[in-house]
């Protein structure tokens, strides 16, 4: 029995294995890679601007059974105390009034609250669009950057065995010394890149904690975001190709919201016209001093307001409801523009991918046949660092291309099909090379084969750009 006891686990001990059970898993969440779709399911529950969306919501359907309360008996408390020539009354009484007939009022009055809840609806979701759409220009900025950095990176190591080898050329009077400080003044211009790369990154991580609630985004990512392959952004958007867009305007938030206002006017109207008609309601009294005696009645009831305004309100109404036509269908075109914008953006980006990694491959090989004629003495030494500058602008073109081609996918996506926003690709390709010491190691390999190249950081494009009416 002693033994027994003495192997049991002691209280100390459990208390330890659950702290470090606790510390684990805390590891575990703050390792957890960050990606798209969990900045915007962050955002779209902690975001203020949505939570008062929310709380709006919550009120509309609220007052939908306040709205509904109506179609119940209304009681009531009279006190009433009044004096003639020769008699002097007071009248203590407890009363309930029913409706029996309003010609639709209290009907129109609940039809404008459940409209009401449709239009905080509709608000909600036109709200959350709004910042998800944030969260993701945010992302596209930050992927824009990390693929700047790696270009600067790779750019600065490649001039930097150019400085080795102006030092060594200068040291036995191959070269002057101004080669020397112009290699170093290019050096110094890809550091003042790196560093504005590195600031974007920093403003738009501080930008997507802002909007996802997150304090801790910039020690989560351990490592830069990937960067879609080509292939996976062609594949995608070649699936939205197959798009009913006039569908897929009609269904944005905005649209349905213009339209959840109309129909909130429309029954704004109903309500109006049956006030404009007498009301039928029975009233039952019951006395409460005296004799405790009981009357019901049966009365008729009708009040066109002042002047009849109530006539002149049901008109005014009717004309805000024309207006509110004019503004569903102002909601489509805008909707439907922004759809085409997206769609042209997308394209837009698809061909400046193409034509700037073309662009970056000539460049490269220019560089490679500069490189080799620098040391026969013909080409200057002005000449191959220029090489290596036209190099680096069109890699980073090419990244910022990239990021452009992504992020107006990611929108298009947003608005057309939120579920498929920021999907891992099948096979997942990157279209920037995000292992430094890869990138390392492949400049070392060509430094000791004798090449200066810079690295292609950029896939090349082998997938046709989809038609944007595959029918045809």
């Amino acid at each position: 029995m002693r033994s027994t006891m003495q192997s049991l686990p002691t209280r100390h001990q459990i208390i330890t294995f659950f702290a470090a059970l606790v510390t684990s898993v805390g590891c575990i969440e703050s390792a957890e890679a960050l990606t798209l779709p969990n900045l915007i399911q962050a955002a779209s529950e902690q975001h203020p601007t949505i939570q008062a969306a929310r709380q709006s919501v919550n009120a509309a359907n609220k007052d939908i059974d306040a709205a509904r309360r109506q179609y119940w008996p209304t009681p009531s408390a009279v006190l009433e105390s009044g004096a003639s020539n020769t008699l002097q009354t007071s009248t203590q009484l407890l009363r309930v009034e029913q409706t029996v007939w309003d010609f639709g009022f209290t009907k129109a009055n609940v039809n404008i609250s459940e409209r009401g809840a449709g239009v905080a609806t509709a608000a909600l979701n036109a709200q959350i669009q709004t910042i998800c759409l944030q969260v993701i220009e945010a992302w596209g900025t930050l992927l824009s950057n990390h693929g700047r950095i790696q270009v600067a990176e790779a750019t600065l190591k490649r001039l930097q065995l150019h400085e080795s080898m102006m030092l060594r050329r200068v040291s036995g009077e191959l070269s002057t010394q101004i080669d020397l400080e112009l290699v170093r003044s290019r050096i110094l211009q890809s550091q003042v890149e790196l560093t504005q790369a590195k600031t974007g990154v920093s403003v738009s991580l501080t930008r997507l904690q802002n909007l996802v609630g997150m304090a801790d985004l910039e020690a989560r990512l351990t490592s830069p975001p990937p960067m879609p392959s080509r292939a996976h952004l062609d594949q995608q958007f070649e699936k939205l190709g197959q798009t009913d867009w006039e569908q897929a305007a009609t269904h944005q938030p905005s649209v349905l919201r213009a339209e959840e206002e109309l129909r909130q006017g429309r029954e704004r109207i109903n309500a109006k016209t049956a006030q404009t008609r007498p009301q039928i309601y029975a009233r039952l009294d019951q006395s409460v001093n005296g004799r405790r005696d009981s009357a019901i009645y049966l009365g008729l009831r009708y009040s066109p307001g002042a002047g009849f305004a109530t006539f002149a309100e049901e008109s005014a109404l009717a004309a805000r409801a024309l207006a509110l036509e004019q503004s569903v269908n102002a909601a489509k075109i805008e909707a439907r523009q922004l759809l085409d914008l997206d769609r042209d953006s997308v394209r837009d980006a698809m061909l400046r991918a193409r034509s700037l990694d073309s662009a970056l491959q000539g460049a490269q090989r220019v560089f490679e046949s500069y490189e080799r004629q620098f040391p026969a003495g013909r080409k200057t030494w002005i000449d191959l660092l220029n090489a290596v500058r036209e190099v680096a602008q069109n890699a980073y073109s090419l990244a910022d291309a990239n990021a452009s081609q992504a992020t107006a996918l990611y929108r298009l996506q947003l608005r057309v099909d939120p579920a498929s926003v920021g999907t891992a690709p099948d096979d997942t390709g990157t279209a920037f090379s995000s292992n430094a010491a890869e990138v390392d190691n492949r400049i070392r390999m060509e430094a000791s084969a004798g090449h200066g190249a810079l690295p292609v950081l950029v896939q090349s494009a082998q997938s046709p750009i989809p038609d944007e009416n595959p029918s045809r």
